[in-house]
């Protein structure tokens, strides 16, 4: 058995908009998961976070491997300062096999007027688990209301996803409610957790009073959830997913 979870984590801004990383060690140390995927982190990025680089204090912390999949990269404000970075991070208790940053139609939020484009920030990892290999994909999906950019990057997905036969979750903010209909070719193609063995709505966003369920954990065959939750935890504006999965 293996514990999945996945986490937005708001770079670290909790619901009194106050930024405090330790909150989020804590509420993933409680989760104890063995694959943790994150979306919104900063690495370098700015004031918000203390130009701090949350993958190595996060994975430090945990005392976990990581992988960042960075969305944007943009230049430092100050000479010899690093790269400032803002995506998606995986942290595993298991060594990688394969590490990716693959592209994903996206509406930059770094420019006046986008149009969707290919940009990197789509997590694509294999890690070296007992009796084979475990592939996962964490995704961050378009937060506006309207569905035609979820609907290219549903695309993307669907295009990277494997051939059947290798196990694989896919998990994530997808914005979106399960029933939304550009999401219907990933619950098509994947096993909703959630639906399999959870119980109560699944309501992770936001994180005070959640009402929208809005973040996921897809399985493909030959795993099989055991077990499923709701973290309660206020170090973001979403609450963590947290998955028991064992292969069938």
């Amino acid at each position: 058995m293996m514990r999945v979870v996945s986490y937005n984590i708001r770079t670290g801004i909790g619901m009194d908009l106050k930024y405090r990383l330790d909150r989020v060690i804590d509420t993933l140390q409680s989760c104890r998961g063995d694959l943790i995927a994150l979306q919104e982190v900063d690495v370098y990025w700015g004031e918000r976070t203390n130009y701090e680089n949350q993958v190595r204090l996060l994975a430090a912390a945990l005392q976990m491997e990581s992988f960042f999949a960075p969305i944007y990269t943009l230049p430092a404000k100050t000479a010899g300062a690093p790269q400032r970075q803002y995506g998606l991070a995986v942290l595993s208790k298991f060594p990688f096999a394969a590490q990716q940053n693959r592209l994903m139609t996206r509406l930059s939020t770094q420019e006046l007027n986008p149009t969707p484009r290919p940009n990197p920030g789509f997590a694509d990892v294999t890690v070296t688990v007992a009796g084979g290999s475990l592939r996962l994909l964490n995704v961050q999906l378009d937060y506006r209301p309207q569905p035609q950019v979820r609907r290219l990057q549903v695309a993307d997905i669907l295009q990277a996803a494997p051939a059947p036969g290798q196990r694989t979750i896919l998990l994530g903010d997808f914005n979106a409610a399960p029933d939304a209909a550009e999401l219907t070719p990933l619950y098509e193609r994947w096993t909703d957790a959630w639906a399999a063995r959870g119980e109560g709505e699944g309501f992770t966003f936001p994180a005070d009073h959640p009402v929208k369920r809005i973040d996921g954990i897809l399985l493909s065959a030959g795993l099989k959830v055991e077990r499923i939750f709701v973290g309660d935890s206020q170090a973001s504006d979403h609450r963590p997913i947290v998955a028991d999965i064992v292969p069938v």
